[in-house]
């Protein structure tokens, strides 16, 4: 619960317009679901029974935040896939179906998040652009992503370990079906302790938005 204790700490840290910002971004959030029915708030697999501590709890994406974000990604309308690691209860899958992708996708580890995703998504799917959604359960471990996905976001899912691994799957994926792909990582505190060993990925653009850096990279040389 926001207090005048946590506002104050806020604006004293952030200043009074990242501050502004970081309560808009909140208001826009929960007034959006309301209107949408849905809730895809705060969760954490944990509670769901998942010991593996290279998963955090997490905390969703704005809607807002996202939508300030493709206001800066360039996109060929109707032939991009997007992709979503640690989906969870859906919020940027219904983020991403609001824009001209061709297909959107989301991997989640718990299947018991993928059935509340679905049924979120059902009661928003008028308003999507895209209609073509997909909710995968699966270990991102062990997973090599769809041939056709051109943009994969991730929301620092994972620890150092698992995120090699999965930059791994997804470089094999390219290999055997060569294109240009995007990453975009929202905090991508974890992604710069391993960048280095990925040198066939390039950085492009670093935003800030909100309270979040977001980092934009690809293949091409």
């Amino acid at each position: 619960m926001t207090t005048l204790g946590n506002i104050a700490h806020n604006v004293a840290t952030k200043g009074l317009r990242r501050s502004a910002t970081h309560y808009w971004f909140r208001i826009f959030d929960i007034v959006y679901e309301k209107r949408l029915g849905i809730s895809t708030g705060d969760f954490s697999p944990h509670s769901a029974g998942v010991e593996n501590l290279d998963f955090y709890r997490h905390t969703p994406t704005s809607y807002a935040e996202f939508r300030s974000l493709m206001r800066r990604v360039s996109l060929t309308p109707g032939q991009e896939v997007f992709m979503d690691y640690g989906s969870g209860l859906g919020r940027v899958l219904i983020a991403a179906a609001a824009y001209p992708f061709r297909k959107v996708i989301g991997l989640e580890l718990l299947e018991s998040f993928n059935r509340t995703a679905a049924r979120n998504i059902e009661k928003c799917r008028s308003k999507f652009r895209c209609q073509e959604l997909e909710l995968i359960t699966a270990d991102a471990t062990a997973f090599i992503p769809p041939p056709d996905v051109t943009t994969f976001f991730f929301y620092n899912p994972f620890l150092a370990p698992m995120l090699k691994k999965v930059l791994e799957n997804i470089h094999t994926a390219v290999k055997e079906r060569p294109r240009r792909i995007r990453l975009i990582f929202r905090h991508p505190i974890v992604l710069t302790k391993v960048i280095e060993e990925f040198p066939w990925l390039h950085k492009r653009a670093a935003y800030l938005i909100g309270d979040y850096e977001y980092w934009v990279l690809d293949n091409e040389e």
